[in-house]
C-alpha cells in the first residue's frame, strides 16, 4: 500500500511545467521535421506528418490538446502533443511544431516565435 502511494506522489509535474491550475507555458516555438528521414515516426508511434497539426513538448502527456498562441500577432493553432522535444532545451524553447502548425501561427516567418501554450 505504501509503495503504491509513493508511486502516485512521484508522478507529479515534471521540471519546468506549470501548476495544474494554470496549465500555461510561455516561451519560444520552432518547427521541426525538415530533415526527418522518409518513414520516420514520432514518439507516440505513428508516422511523422509535417502537414498534421501536431507538436513536440516535454512537459505534458502524449495526446494532450494544446492551444498555441503567437504573442506577436495573436494567431493561434490547436495541436496535439505526439512527440518529445524541443530537441535542445535552450533559450526558453517551449514547443516544437510541425511545419503546418508553425505556418498557421507565422505564415511569413522562420526561426523562433514567442508563444503562449495553454492546455485545453
Amino acid at each position: 500500500m505504501v509503495c503504491g502511494l509513493m508511486l502516485i506522489l512521484s508522478m507529479g509535474p515534471s521540471y519546468g511545467s506549470p501548476e495544474p491550475s494554470t496549465a500555461r507555458w510561455s516561451g519560444l516555438a520552432s518547427w521541426y521535421g525538415g530533415g526527418e528521414p522518409l518513414n520516420s515516426h514520432v514518439a507516440m508511434g505513428h508516422r511523422f506528418d509535417p502537414t498534421a497539426l501536431e507538436a513536440a513538448m516535454w512537459d505534458i502527456p502524449f495526446g494532450t490538446i494544446v492551444k498555441v498562441t503567437n504573442r506577436e500577432n495573436g494567431l493561434f493553432v490547436i495541436v496535439r502533443i505526439t512527440d518529445r522535444g524541443p530537441a535542445r532545451r535552450l533559450r526558453n524553447r517551449t514547443i516544437d511544431l510541425t511545419r503546418q502548425s508553425f505556418i498557421a501561427l507565422a505564415p511569413l516567418r522562420q526561426g523562433l516565435i514567442p508563444v503562449i501554450v495553454q492546455r485545453m
